[in-house]
């Protein structure tokens, strides 16, 4: 139940029993006159139906009935006194009644704009209600590490995988979820955001980029809409290498400096998108960290931030893609590791090991991404992505001498067709070999007649005329429905003089021979013809002629009669394909792969088709012999063999058929399996006595002379010189020119830094001049000798 009504009074000193009759009337939604008299509304303004709602208004717009404008139904400002009230409620003895109200305030910069906050605030607070007092809250905030390097500092939050989960899996009261991560610097490590710099956002790839917000402007003063985050579409990111201080002016003193200490903090931040969601976006609270950047002391690394590690694929057949990016080269092992695959359950996942150590490190992952990689294990994360769905290519395997060298074009990959060439990816107007099949460049003589070029395409017609790859896999595959029956496996059309048995599915239902064979050889094994098993061809007779030949235009006329479908009911048929502007590129009858039930290796299968075909028993995908069709409407196209039209036609075409002895080969496009594993190696970071001797010539002091001041002092009095690249245990005893001790300084700790405050051991400031400073380090056994040159200011300051 809702509020039922609200009214005023400018005056409660009245106690008696009188007003507490009055106090009914209001109670109800009325003006309080004598108990007797009858219920009136307040005054509203002329032109405005009365309610039990006066001073509706919106006082920051100045719209609807307002308070405070000296009238007889508005009142002058000074003090106000309401009363809110909802009921009746029929309560017997016993029952209970439970009220919810929330008490709601606002600060803005003036009491208008204190109002809209308020209002703002009224809004999260009927979320939270509607939510069952689920509150919404921000996502976890990242757990960060900081790695500084040589002028540079490494962030990265994304090695821990529970906390990761934590971050951008949980979707909390008010559907609010992960959006992105802000990566902010800050001028100290008490500063709030809003004094620092966003420096990077990385945030989930979707149609979400600003997000707008209600939100109070400190600056203007004002509520109001508001961008709240900025987002880039750039993808999910989980470490940064900032080589910049961008709080400091450009152009001067943008590189980050050895020793100088710099704060930052990753944030999270979540979207609701809910209507009415208040407030929209949620973002953690900072956990600001401080680094310096440094010289690691005794350590090498042999790689570089977003160095992508060689992999190799050790078994199976997949085209799928296994990315290993280097993020912290600190963290580098030395180790190899293996990527598998788990394919239970039909869904495909991978795992990562350790393959060094034997150690499982990953398991039952999900496909990652450029725009939202791995966790990172051991200083490096993984794109893995299971390949698309699709043919690897088309090539000519065999020509009329036999098998050819290297496998040329089986298809026609030019004229912006998008079918992919030999190296399996689409013309990019880089390709110097011809994409046109060329079965003349194998070895000996030349093997077709008249150097014919033919490839594999999909049939036209006077509805479906396309030489597009989009267009030839729409086809070919039914929309797409037969990819489970073409991937992973290999096919070839295999031209014998043997030739096969087909059938006329579509048109007379007949037997024709066909000159070729068609098989299934396996997932990736196009030279083991062990696991190959042949495939029956049904054919589409375009010309009617219970042959399956090259077409002519008065062939496929005689049957269409010029105009209209044919007997069959099929469309007008067209004897030159569209894959060139020429009316000189005839095509076959179409043929369809077929699936026989038996499947085991050789032509068992196939046999019982055949057997049926040849009894005229057959029927169409019949039951006990075939199964589905596997790749639909293929044709064979002889690319600039001669004019359809040609009244001297078959006379006029260099080859009516492809050479016997031919084999075209239809690859598909491999996904991971659980027998595929690619192996790489993380490189070790180099470390040992003779690294840790070489980082100890790197020992030095600065600023080096001190001219009485340094930029990250305070004030003069804070005047101090900094050892830098140290080890871990260090002892440093400084000398003046006479040879006197001034000051010993000792460390243990992982820090490489130490200061001096130039005092010497009775705590007085030294004087100007050269200073010789024993840095003994001996863990490592080598003692450094470095001169520092002192200016102390006239008067000590």
């Amino acid at each position: 139940m809702g509020l039922d009504s609200f009214t005023y009074d400018v005056s409660n000193e009245d106690f008696s029993y009188g007003r507490s009759l009055r106090r009914w009337k209001q109670l109800r939604g009325y003006v309080p006159d004598s108990f007797t008299a009858p219920d009136r509304f307040y005054p509203f303004p002329p032109g405005m139906q009365p309610t039990k709602f006066p001073y509706s208004g919106d006082p920051v717009t100045q719209s609807g009935f307002v308070d405070g404008l000296g009238t007889v139904y508005s009142f002058g400002p000074g003090d106000r006194r309401f009363m809110t009230s909802t009921g009746p409620f029929t309560l017997s003895p016993g029952d209970t009644q439970e009220v919810i109200y929330a008490v709601v305030g606002g600060l803005g910069a003036d009491n208008l704009s204190s109002i809209s906050v308020m209002k703002h605030n009224v809004r999260a607070a009927h979320q939270m209600q509607r939510l069952l007092f689920a509150t919404a809250s921000p996502p976890a905030a990242p757990k960060v590490t900081v790695v500084p390097v040589d002028g540079k500092i490494l962030l990265e939050w994304g090695n821990d995988t529970s906390a990761v989960r934590a971050t951008e899996n949980k979707i909390v009261a008010g559907n609010y979820r992960f959006e992105g991560y802000n990566v902010y610097q800050l001028p100290a490590a008490n500063s709030a955001l809003s004094q620092g710099k966003k420096v990077a956002t990385y945030d989930v790839v979707n149609d979400l980029e600003n997000i707008i917000d209600e939100a109070f402007d400190y600056e203007q003063g004002l509520f109001g809409l508001k961008v709240v985050q900025s987002g880039t579409n750039s993808g999910i990111r989980r470490h940064m290498l900032i080589a910049n201080d961008y709080l400091a002016d450009w152009p001067q003193g943008t590189r980050l400096k050895n020793g100088t200490e710099y704060y930052y903090a990753v944030t999270a931040y979540s979207y609701s998108p809910d209507q009415g969601a208040v407030p929209r976006s949620l973002e953690s609270a900072p956990r600001i960290l401080s680094v310096k950047p440094q010289v690691p002391f005794g350590v090498v690394t042999t790689s570089r931030y977003g160095d992508t590690l060689k992999v190799t694929h050790t078994a199976g057949p997949s085209d799928g893609v296994v990315l290993p990016l280097v993020v912290d080269p600190t963290a580098g092992t030395g180790d190899t590791y293996e990527v598998r695959f788990d394919t239970s359950g039909g869904v495909t996942t991978w795992a990562l090991r350790d393959a060094t150590k034997g150690t499982q490190l990953l398991a039952r992952q999900s496909f990652t991404s450029s725009a939202n990689p791995s966790v990172t294990v051991d200083g490096v994360e993984f794109i893995v992505e299971n390949s698309p769905v699709g043919f690897k290519r088309f090539e000519v395997a065999a020509s009329g001498t036999g098998p050819l060298a290297s496998a040329d074009m089986g298809a026609f990959a030019f004229n912006n067709s998008g079918f992919p060439t030999l190296n399996g990816l689409p013309p990019d107007g880089t390709n110097d070999r011809p994409q046109v099949p060329n079965l003349s460049s194998g070895p000996g003589p030349a093997s077709l007649v008249n150097g014919g070029k033919w490839g594999i395409h999909t049939g036209m017609n006077s509805v479906h005329m396309s030489s597009s790859y989009d267009y030839f896999i729409n086809r070919v595959t039914q929309s797409e429905g037969r990819w489970p029956y073409i991937v992973p496996y290999d096919f070839e059309i295999r031209f014998t003089a043997a030739g096969g048995v087909g059938w006329n599915a579509f048109t007379d239902e007949k037997k024709v021979t066909v000159p070729f064979e068609l098989w299934n050889i396996g997932i990736n094994t196009p030279d083991d013809r062990s696991d190959d098993y042949r495939l029956f061809p049904y054919i589409l007779d375009v010309d009617g002629n219970d042959q399956f030949n090259l077409l002519s235009q008065a062939g496929v006329d005689s049957v269409n009669g010029g105009t209209g479908d044919n007997a069959t009911g099929l469309h007008p048929g067209v004897a030159d394909h569209t894959i060139s502007d020429g009316t000189d590129d005839p095509f076959t009858d179409w043929f369809y792969m077929v699936q026989p039930r038996d499947r085991t290796p050789g032509e068992s299968g196939y046999n019982a088709i055949a057997a049926e075909v040849n009894a005229g028993t057959h029927v169409y995908l019949g039951s006990s012999t075939a199964g589905t069709d596997v790749i639909r409407r293929l044709v064979l196209v002889n690319w600039d063999g001669g004019s359809v039209s040609d009244p001297s036609w078959p006379a006029n075409v260099n080859q009516l058929m492809p050479a016997t002895g031919t084999v075209f080969r239809i690859l598909s496009i491999k996904p991971h399996t659980a027998g595929d594993v690619f192996a790489f190696t993380i490189p070790a970071v180099r470390k040992g006595e003779d690294v840790e001797k070489l980082s100890a010539e790197k020992v030095g002091v600065y600023p080096n002379p001190f001219f009485g001041w340094r930029s990250q002092e305070l004030s003069g009095r804070q005047a101090y010189v900094t050892f830098n690249n140290l080890p871990p245990k260090v002892k440093i005893r400084i000398f003046n020119l006479a040879g006197q001790l001034v000051k010993t300084l000792e460390k243990d700790n992982s820090s490489q830094f130490l200061d001096w405050d130039l005092t010497n051991e009775n705590n007085w400031l030294v004087a100007s001049g050269i200073y010789l400073c024993y840095v003994e380090m001996p863990e490592i056994g080598v003692t450094k000798v470095l001169k520092l040159a002192v200016v102390v200011p006239a008067g000590g300051e």
